[in-house]
Order: C-alpha cells, then structure tokens, then sequence
C-alpha cells in the first residue's frame, strides 16, 4: 500500500451555496452573512464524518482526517488534510470527485506517494 493525501474543504461562498441548494429555494432568496456562516459552521462540524461515508462507500474503511488552515485564490479557508492507505489511486480520485462535487468546489488536491499533485 502507499500513502495518499487529500486537501479539501467544505467551506462554501454564498454564491456555491446558491448554486448547489438555490434550487430548492425561492429564486428571490439570498443568503444572509449569517447563514452562509452557519452553514459552513454546520459542514465543517460535519465533514470528517461525511469523508469517512464516502471513503467507506468506496471500500476504504480507514484513514486520517487532520482540520488545517488552506488558501484558495489568496483567501483562507479551513480545510481538512485526508491521509489514506491504499493500492487504488483510481477510487481516490473518484472520491475526490464526489467531495468536489457535494461541496461544489473548483477542485479537490490530491498528493500522491511520490509529492505530485492533482487537482481534481
């Protein structure tokens, strides 16, 4: 096996909220400040247990989950560094394609055994 990491976030702006929930919400509903905080309070609280789902869901059963501080376009962000042991880097791909896509982030980072990067 070899050691993988992930860099995700589940921090959200107002507008990829809009985007990913907007449709179940009146089309003239705007998201407070104060909202967006306290959803994203919500998903960070939340996000170790919904990576291990999905790792499971995947057939990885177990892994690391360490909160840290990101930057994304020169802003910073909490997100969380997802170490994993395993011989699969095509399921750890598709795992970071189904963080990317519940967060609706730009992209998922994912380090693989010899420090290259993917975006995904």
């Amino acid at each position: 096996m070899k050691l993988y990491t992930i860099n995700a976030t589940p921090v959200r702006t107002r507008e990829q909220m809009m985007s990913t929930i907007g449709r179940a919400m009146p089309s003239d509903k705007v998201l407070s400040d104060s909202e967006v905080a306290s959803l994203n309070e919500v998903s960070i609280k939340e996000y170790p247990s919904t990576v291990a789902g999905v790792l499971e869901a995947s057939g990885i059963s177990g892994c690391t989950i360490e909160q840290v501080m990101g930057f994304w376009k020169n802003k910073p962000e909490v997100s969380f560094k997802i170490q994993v042991a395993t011989d699969s880097p095509n399921t750890l791909r598709k795992v970071c394609e189904s963080l990317r896509d519940a967060f609706n982030q730009d992209a998922v980072m994912l380090t693989l055994p010899d420090n290259e990067v993917e975006f995904i």
